[in-house]
């Protein structure tokens, strides 16, 4: 019997943690500790508060889009099984994981950081939640706003480290997370094109052909590997090796990215997808691992 009581309290956690969509958070959370060392590069505690604090929010942000989207989630192959839909946890129970998630969050950010932290941690889950999620059943344009909460959690690190509110080099990071996010949600659309293009909800392969779509990456990927390069010529902690693997990376995204969609019959969009996301994270790990100094 306390077998099977164990056995049901760590299946409800893994269902906390899929609605949270934890991995995909420690991601956006990783993108925070990106931004704090690229404004000054020195690990500090404040750092790890502030890596946890964005994880805690974004993972409540994540919840609340779950419970959001139960309905519509319903209605796609790629997302009627997840837990909401399934009611293997209570729409309240969400709700509660949600508030406290996104309340202990914001207040992590205001004591460990300030009022600006705050305020860009308030106004991602506004974006995110409030915007882009109503927008998302009705609009191509809730990507606009989608894409932007995304890229804050960089800007919020940058702010907590003491970096200045307007420069290039604070936007920097923020233009990296959009031009990311751009393709990521183009990747997920033509991987599962059948899926979107009975659905009801409007998206470009109902407003453009699957080639026409393939057409507009190739500037996106573009602006992303310049993005990229543009960290090896600012000042930094990042040494040579660190430059030359920015350089690579970049390379081989554009490139690989030119090949499938320019050449390949069916590009392989799954691979590309995981592609896309190990470049980005290796231009934020090369970032902070270049900038630590114990």
């Amino acid at each position: 019997m306390e077998g099977f009581l164990a056995t049901g309290r760590v299946q409800k956690l893994l269902n906390s943690i899929e609605i949270a969509k934890v991995p995909l958070c420690l991601l956006v959370a990783f993108s925070s500790l990106f931004g704090f060392l690229y404004a000054n590069p020195v690990y500090s505690e404040k750092a790890g508060y502030i890596f946890t604090a964005v994880l805690l929010l974004s993972c409540g942000s994540a919840t609340l889009n779950s419970y959001q989207e139960r309905g519509t989630d319903s209605l796609l192959l790629r997302t009627k099984n997840r837990p909401l839909v399934k009611r293997k946890i209570s729409n309240n129970n969400a709700l509660v994981q949600a508030t406290l998630l996104i309340i202990t969050g914001l207040t992590a950010l205001w004591f460990f950081s300030d009022i600006k932290t705050f305020i860009s941690g308030l106004i991602a889950v506004v974006l995110y939640n409030f915007i882009y999620t109503g927008l998302k059943s009705k609009s191509l344009y809730a990507i606009i706003p989608g894409a932007i909460s995304g890229a804050i959690p960089p800007y919020i690190g940058w702010l907590a480290a003491g970096g200045e509110a307007i420069s290039f080099r604070a936007m920097l990071p923020v233009l990296l997370l959009i031009f990311w996010q751009i393709p990521h949600f183009f990747l997920i659309l033509l991987n599962h094109k059948f899926d979107y293009a009975t659905s009801i909800f409007p998206n470009l392969l109902k407003r453009l052909s699957e080639t026409s779509l393939k057409r507009v990456f190739i500037p996106w990927i573009a602006a992303l590997s310049v993005t990229m390069l543009t960290f090896t010529v600012l000042p930094s902690g990042i040494g040579n090796l660190g430059r030359m693997i920015i350089v690579i990376n970049a390379v081989i995204l554009f490139g690989l990215f030119c090949v499938q969609f320019l050449y390949a019959k069916q590009p392989n969009y799954s691979y590309l997808f995981k592609h896309l996301n190990m470049s980005i994270f290796i231009i934020m790990l090369v970032v902070c691992s270049g900038a630590v100094k114990i």
